[in-house]
């Protein structure tokens, strides 16, 4: 007689932690795709061990997994979390073998033969998974062949199997609200930050992809992947999550959220139109900011812009493929400041072709803006142009220990320049020295460039940065 195979119905899915030191931080990939699950009939919980970040090694993780009733387990994550990710993998397997694990995001798809071979995840979803996951649910209740199903990875008799791939959705407004329910709002939406003041706030986005090409950035929906939700369904979801939760303040997360000025006119329009009464802040490549975009964004309730600089040397733009020149940046910066937007700007430090000339210019660059802000060290992640070339080069011989020790790009991991690592060490050193703004004259430059827009949290936040700047980068 047949064995009959057991119905899913009860989905688990998992959330590793982000960055440890920070506050709890939204996102949206569970929410989302615990939205179209429950949307085809599935139940749906999401263990979300981002509330659990700073008690990380005190908890049970294994007794809090095994707590909750569950046919399937899904996980997304960054491939920072690769360690958690195979801790949780490895409870699973041993307490609940019978259980299939999915694995998704960015880390699933920019490593997916790795987690099948080396991790020991069941299936892979690639890419974006909106479709392929409610696909891939019912292909696993109805015996169907995997192979029918676009967009995974998994294995046929220890042969990976990889399918066709899954086209991206176009129209977005065919995907359902995040389902906030499964997540506890209050543990996100209280914490406050130096976009949003103590505003409740909560991160949005409006677009999904990024029309740029950095060899440092890993795309996670591919090239040619830039769409944007209609003008309609942005304030339908914003008006909801204002009535909801009492959100004051959204963090706009689009990759390039300027990128396409007609339609931020038009949204800015919207929002001032419907009279939301919010703030906001977003992030912006130099080239799209101009004197009439900023007056508009700042009429709409934009508080702080903040751009991707990475570099002052020209050379090293040129070699991270950004498309962007320095005049652009320092032009971009000086609109920014004349119409006292606040803003600031990532700078990365230790990009192939480093050398005494390109920091020499970026610290011309840093002295000339008064741009003080710390240097992230350039991080080849899996998946990116960068990590591809290392690779090739053979520098990366084994990926498993090489991905256990990626962080945020706080912490040096690998060393891409002619430099020794102790020399590059000490360039990076001198480098923030060299930029470093004293205290009373930072504070002058952060209130001439950024006003009065939240003062006391400015101040509170401003102290903080520099008393205690090994919580920001240790």
């Amino acid at each position: 007689m047949e064995k009959k195979v057991k119905i899913i119905k009860k989905v688990l899915l998992i959330m590793p932690p982000l960055r440890l030191v920070n506050a709890p931080c939204f996102t949206y990939s569970l929410p989302i795709m615990g939205a179209v699950l429950e949307k085809a009939g599935y139940k749906v919980e999401i263990l979300d061990f981002e509330l659990y970040k700073h008690e990380i090694d005190k908890i049970n993780i294994s007794k809090l997994i095994l707590s909750k009733d569950f046919d399937i387990v899904g996980i997304s994550g960054l491939i920072t979390s690769y360690a958690f990710i195979q801790k949780i993998i490895n409870i699973i397997k041993k307490q609940c073998p019978e259980k299939k694990i999915i694995l998704g995001g960015s880390l699933a798809s920019s490593i997916p033969e790795h987690a099948l071979n080396v991790m020991g995840a069941d299936i892979v979803v690639h890419g974006e998974g909106v479709i392929t996951i409610v696909n891939l649910m019912n292909a696993l209740n109805t015996k169907q062949s995997l192979k029918t199903v676009k967009g995974i990875y998994y294995k046929d008799n220890e042969k990976i199997i990889k399918t066709e791939p899954q086209p991206l959705v176009r129209n977005l407004d065919e995907i359902p609200r995040a389902a906030y329910h499964l997540m506890d709002m209050k543990k996100y939406i209280n914490n406050p930050n130096s976009r949003a003041g103590f505003k409740r706030n909560l991160l949005f986005f409006t677009s999904l992809g990024c029309t740029g090409r950095c060899t440092f950035c890993f795309r996670l929906y591919g090239k040619c992947s830039y769409r944007m939700y209609s003008i309609p369904r942005i304030i339908k979801d914003m008006k909801f999550l204002i009535k909801e939760y009492k959100i004051k303040h959204f963090g706009f997360t689009d990759e390039q959220f300027l990128v396409a000025k007609e339609r931020v006119k038009e949204l800015c329009k919207e929002m001032v139109r419907q009279r939301l009464n919010i703030t906001w802040d977003c992030a912006a490549r130099a080239d799209s900011i101009s004197p009439e975009i900023v007056e508009v964004i700042k009429k709409a309730g934009c508080v702080f812009v903040r751009i991707g600089i990475e570099s002052g040397s020209q050379r090293i733009l040129n070699n991270m493929k950004k498309d962007i020149k320095i005049d652009q940046i320092k032009k971009a910066l000086g609109i920014l400041r004349k119409a006292r937007l606040a803003h600031g700007g990532t700078m990365m430090f230790g990009m192939v072709g480093e050398n005494e000339q390109t920091i020499q210019e970026t610290i011309r660059f840093c002295r000339e803006m008064k741009h003080d802000a710390p240097f992230f060290w350039t991080t080849p992640y899996p998946g990116t142009e960068i990590y591809n070339n290392l690779k090739k080069e053979g520098k990366i011989k084994d990926e498993k220990a090489f991905f256990m020790k990626l962080s945020n790009a706080s912490k040096f991991v690998i060393n891409l320049t002619e430099f020794s690592d102790e020399e590059i060490k000490l360039w990076k050193a001198y480098l923030q020295k060299q930029i470093k703004i004293p205290l009373f004259k930072s504070l002058m430059l952060r209130l001439k460039y950024k006003g009065l827009w939240n003062i006391h949290f400015q101040i509170y936040d401003f102290l903080r940065r520099k008393l205690f700047p090994y919580k920001y980068t240790k």
